[in-house]
């Protein structure tokens, strides 16, 4: 399932995480991915469990595919919540370490780049550990093998289509399986990521003549139309009248799919 190789080897320059200060390349994630790969190795958890916050931040992109590529499992962790409620995850995932961002984000990471490249596991060793929302309980942590996730990507791409010119807004937290999901769907289609630090209604709703498929929960959905976004009911799904309209608006209730609006002319 790693898509980001295929992608950095097929597209090196093409865009893979687009914020407002930068843009990364296919190349260069996969080169900060191998990064993250080699510190995780070098720390003697290849095959253990390592947490990371899961900021909405290129690096952090970097190590949701480094962590797993270094034969690992990943479990991204809330950086909103209690210490308390942060170290209960992690003991429950049985996490052995903790990948914390570097001080100067994914430009460090790239400077270290150079070592041997990583493989990564077989598709039906365990990837991810991610906790559910808790919106019906104690959050409870999921396991996702590769094969989970290598399944989810095939079946988003045959309904959706989502090629490798079709910008995804990502304003879902990452870590989460809304805001993950992003990141594997545009890695197979070797499309960019338009990632946003937090969700601002304001800019999303600029945003969305930018992009062709973007993802919200219906909150979210709501604030856009407050915002002024052009769309329909939100319950159905809304598509934008700008010069480049939104072929999808992905409502995901609870983080969960729910409706995809269809595709417009």
């Amino acid at each position: 399932m790693d898509w980001l190789r295929r992608a950095a080897v097929s597209r090196p320059d093409a865009p893979a995480v687009i914020t407002a200060a930068r843009t990364v390349t296919y190349g260069e994630l996969d080169r900060a991915a191998d990064a993250v790969a080699s510190i995780v190795t070098g720390s003697g958890l290849a095959a253990g469990v390592v947490a990371f916050w899961g900021e909405r931040q290129p690096a952090t992109v970097a190590a949701a595919w480094g962590i797993p590529r270094a034969g690992a499992t990943a479990v991204p962790i809330d950086p909103q919540l209690p210490p308390g409620e942060s170290m209960r995850r992690t003991r429950e995932a049985g996490a052995r370490g903790l990948w914390a961002l570097p001080e100067g984000g994914i430009d460090a990471l790239l400077r270290r780049a150079g070592g041997a490249a990583a493989d990564g596991p077989a598709e039906e060793v365990v990837r991810f550990i991610v906790f559910t929302s808790g919106s019906e309980g104690r959050p409870k942590g999921v396991i996702l093998s590769g094969g989970n996730i290598a399944a989810s990507v095939a079946a988003s791409a045959q309904r959706l289509g989502n090629g490798p010119d079709d910008p995804w807004l990502a304003v879902l937290p990452l870590h989460h399986v809304g805001g993950l999901s992003i990141l594997w769907r545009q890695a197979a289609a070797g499309a960019p990521v338009v990632l946003e630090p937090a969700f601002d209604p304001h800019r999303c709703a600029a945003l969305l003549s930018e992009v062709a498929f973007a993802s919200f929960v219906p909150t979210m959905l709501r604030r856009l139309l407050d915002a002024g976004a052009r769309g329909g009911d939100a319950s159905v799904g809304c598509c934008s009248a700008a010069a480049r309209p939104i072929r999808h608006w992905y409502v995901t209730p609870s983080m969960r799919a729910f409706r995809c609006c269809r595709r417009t002319a």
